[in-house]
């Protein structure tokens, strides 16, 4: 705690003095002596142990998920619905991890961009493998290698795909090289500028805290783009729901079934609040003022959720790995706090 505190003074504390002063060089020392770097400068570095641990750092600030078994588990079931594939996992796997290892080093995150190699890219993989295998009848080594070049067009720059094909190679044991593709992904890895890291800080100790976070920004400067993928690096589950002026409070607390009038179907921020799921509520600023005050119980310092439209009068459990977004645009919040200002 001591450490995050000093963490968070450090701007305080060193701009009161010019770059230049001795007395900004002394309080840098001090604070480096004490182990707190320069949140600018830090860039997200990622973990992982034999236990199946992965961590996620920014400065003072880390977030853990133990998602390796299961993560292991999760890619197994994907190369086992191949039957072609049902005696091939290892080595998939070896190359999946290989390349995702690579990509996951805080140095290559810091040249070429944070992108998550995540389970749809493994199935894809699997899938051109197959192909190779079937179309081609290649060996199934062979296959696996050509197929890989799914993990190299994750990237535009030529170094970044030289690495990646090195550690293809490194673990499956066969060359591997790629040509420029004609067509790029859609997605693109978020550049890790200082502005990035600095918020990637910010949304780690929120996660860290349990605290409630307004995401401020722009259309399409990667609001949501910077949640999904913090999520898929720890494993965490993450839905996301769009509000409108039109939204009403029953989508998202829950509703009577119409068709069965026994039956409760769950909203989108109570199956968060059930099954611990990260919740991203894009558009806040959209939702009338009713429905935004609906979720007051949770955004509170003992968080609770009460179905009162469902006739209850006790609050059911909160899950523990519940996580609360919510994005807005610039302009829209600048308005809001105008109105606050004025008020």
């Amino acid at each position: 705690v001591e450490k995050c505190l000093i963490f968070e003074a450090r701007a305080i504390y060193l701009n009161r003095f010019p770059l230049e002063s001795p007395f900004r060089v002394a309080v840098e020392q001090r604070l480096l002596s004490l182990g707190v770097h320069s949140a600018s400068s830090d860039v997200p570095v990622f973990h992982t142990n034999s236990a199946g641990c992965i961590s996620l750092q920014v400065g003072p600030y880390q977030v853990s998920q133990k998602v390796g078994s299961c993560n292991r588990e999760a890619l197994k079931r994907i190369a086992d619905s191949v039957p072609i594939l049902a005696d091939q996992f290892e080595p998939l796997f070896r190359i999946h991890s290989s390349v995702h290892e690579c990509v996951m080093r805080q140095e290559f995150a810091r040249s070429f961009g944070l992108q998550v190699v995540s389970h749809a890219v493994f199935f894809k993989f699997v899938r051109d493998t197959a192909s190779m295998l079937v179309d081609h009848a290649q060996q199934p080594i062979a296959a696996m290698v050509n197929a890989a070049r799914v993990y190299a067009d994750l990237y535009r720059q030529d170094d970044a795909r030289r690495l990646i094909s090195e550690a293809i190679t490194k673990a499956s044991g066969r060359s591997a090289s790629y040509s420029i593709p004609d067509t790029w992904p859609l997605q693109s890895p978020l550049v890790m500028s200082k502005e990035l890291c600095g918020s990637i800080a910010s949304l780690i100790r929120a996660i860290i805290l349990r605290e409630p976070t307004l995401v401020v920004g722009e259309a399409g400067v990667g609001k949501s783009k910077v949640l999904s993928t913090l999520a898929e690096l720890l494993g965490v589950k993450l839905s996301s729901f769009f509000l409108t002026g039109d939204t009403d409070t029953s989508e998202l607390v829950g509703m009577v079934n119409p068709a069965k009038p026994t039956e409760w179907l769950d909203g989108a921020v109570t199956d968060a609040v059930k099954a611990g799921r990260w919740l991203v509520l894009d558009h806040l600023d959209e939702a009338q003022a009713f429905v935004v005050e609906r979720l007051n119980p949770l955004l509170e310092s003992a968080p609770h959720w009460i179905l009162t439209e469902r006739g209850e009068s006790r609050p059911i459990p909160v899950h523990p790995s519940l996580a609360l977004f919510a994005t807005v645009f610039l302009s829209s919040y600048a308005r809001m706090q105008n109105k606050m200002s004025i008020s």
